[in-house]
């Protein structure tokens, strides 16, 4: 009896993931696509403005050391 419930259960389990991996695939989640290139490229111009500030850091730490 034992050995029935744990098949069951098992079985069971196996038979709801296979039904979320269908509905996955035929339903798949669309990306949403709101991304404002502009406010990312001024995002990326900071960063670089960033790193060449602290490169330029090093480089001075580097000559006083």
């Amino acid at each position: 009896m034992f050995w029935l419930s744990i098949a069951m259960v098992l079985i069971s389990s196996e038979i709801v993931l296979a039904y979320l991996y269908v509905n996955v695939i035929r339903q798949p989640k669309q990306l949403v696509s709101n991304i404002n290139i502009d406010e990312l490229q001024d995002k990326i111009k900071s960063l670089e403005d960033q790193v060449s500030s602290i490169r330029v850091a090093q480089g001075m730490r580097r000559r006083d050391g």
